[in-house]
């Protein structure tokens, strides 16, 4: 169940998961006349008897700059969950019209796990459907077709990773709108 409030400098949401028992606040908040935001996320658990808070901020270049000599563009990203110790900084460029690339970095300051991902989207010119590629070095290589049919939203999906007993997924999704 989600409540969602938005106007055009803030967005909140509220939100409640049975299955696990969780409950969250989160703000998104766009400074006027620029093109930062920040936003934060709090959230408890019922089950776990626990919560935890997020923060972000977020760099969107303008529909100005993007329609500039290059057309590019970009999001950078960073989040932060002070209590669990995860960092996350990413970072999306549109490459061509129908071509966009995005990397993310993550960390955990207390277990030093990190991750480092790549990911490409590809829409061809006069066609419904989006393929999307992920390499991850924690999570391996993802490939997902999504197009359209009608009123229905079609994914089809195939994972695999890169350890000595990988986890192979194959998955298909359909959204009815």
């Amino acid at each position: 169940m989600r409540l969602l409030h938005g106007s055009d400098q803030c967005t909140t949401e509220l939100s409640f998961v049975s299955e696990d028992q969780v409950i969250g606040l989160s703000s998104l908040y766009r400074f006027a006349g620029t093109d930062w935001a920040t936003g934060t996320e709090v959230y408890y658990t019922a089950k776990e008897r626990s919560g935890g808070l997020s923060v972000g901020a977020r760099y969107k270049s303008s529909e100005d700059q993007a329609s500039s000599s290059s057309g590019a563009k970009t999001v950078l990203s960073f989040l932060a969950n002070p209590m669990m110790g995860h960092v996350s900084a990413s970072y999306t460029t549109t490459l061509r019209n129908n071509l966009n690339m995005a990397t993310r970095y993550r960390f955990n300051v207390y277990s030093y796990e990190a991750d480092l991902s790549v990911g490409v989207e590809y829409s061809p010119r006069q066609k419904q459907q989006v393929i999307k590629t992920r390499l991850s070095l924690a999570e391996g290589l993802a490939v997902k077709l999504e197009g359209r049919y009608r009123r229905a939203l079609i994914s089809i999906g195939l994972m695999t990773q890169f350890t000595t007993n990988p986890r192979r997924s194959i998955g298909v999704e359909i959204q009815v709108s």
